[in-house]
């Protein structure tokens, strides 16, 4: 079994479905779950959100469509969880190849906090783990987790981290609050590794621009792009995954062709 399928396992036993980037076994579940009558209702105010609300805003607006129904938050979820499973493949790649040791990990916009559970069992190092979720209908896949549900922008916390991640934890165009977050919680040594969508070398520039405001750098050498082929669309994207510090300073903005390929 590949790294990629102990992954998926391990999210299909936190209550996901990676098969659900296929959209007909997606809208199935749903259907089966809720009823055809009141799934076509979601599915279609789902629509209606995705395309009025402006990027950032629309997974809170979805998540107060669902309410307080952990079960539908997870099936609708796991429309994407394929891909993000990828990326954290991936992410764990990055890691092999640093020496970081920490003693609290963060997450940042992490759902459930599954990830931060995978990375306690690889690092093997019983460390603190801290969720940051604004969406409180998430609950925690394990009760160690410590969880703060809150904006970014109003997060406060009493120990700095050593490591946090964040996947897809917000949109690339509006990535400041996170940002500035990560700048706060983050000890003077500590790293931050991030997956967003960031489309074009523009907004990539915009997005270091920002980093350096908030005091973090890029590390280029621990910063891949990843060329993913979802294996029921057969759509292929390309994310970049960005390890960043607050003890690097860039003299220079890099271009997405300058990160290495994963």
């Amino acid at each position: 079994m590949t790294d990629l399928e102990l992954i998926n396992l391990k999210l299909q036993q936190f209550g996901f479905f990676p098969e659900f980037s296929n959209t007909s076994k997606y809208i199935s579940k749903i259907k089966s779950y809720l009823g055809v009558r009141q799934a076509n209702n979601i599915l279609n105010n789902i629509d209606f959100i995705l395309g009025t609300s402006k990027v950032e805003d629309a997974e809170n607006d979805i998540a107060d469509l669902i309410g307080n129904d952990d079960i539908l938050l997870k099936i609708i979820y796991s429309t994407g969880i394929e891909t993000s499973a990828v990326i954290f493949n991936s992410m764990l790649n990055i890691l092999d190849k640093t020496a970081i040791n920490p003693k609290i990990i963060a997450d940042l916009g992490g759902a459930n906090g599954w990830a931060l559970v995978l990375l306690e069992e690889y690092f093997e190092n019983n460390s603190i783990l801290l969720l940051i979720e604004q969406n409180k209908t998430w609950g925690r896949v394990n009760s160690d987790i410590q969880c703060i549900y809150e904006k970014y922008n109003n997060v406060s916390i009493d120990k700095k981290v050593d490591f946090a991640i964040s996947i897809f934890g917000i949109s690339a165009f509006n990535s400041e609050a996170l940002l500035k977050c990560a700048s706060y919680i983050l000890s003077d040594e500590g790293y931050l590794l991030l997956a967003l969508r960031i489309p074009d070398d523009s907004t990539f520039r915009n997005f270091q621009i920002i980093a350096k405001s908030n005091g973090l750098g890029i590390i280029q050498d621990f910063s891949r792009r990843v060329i993913y082929q979802n294996q029921s669309s057969k759509r292929t994207e390309t994310f970049p995954i960005i390890m960043l510090s607050k003890s690097i300073v860039n003299s220079e903005t890099y271009k997405l062709q300058d990160l290495k390929l994963e």
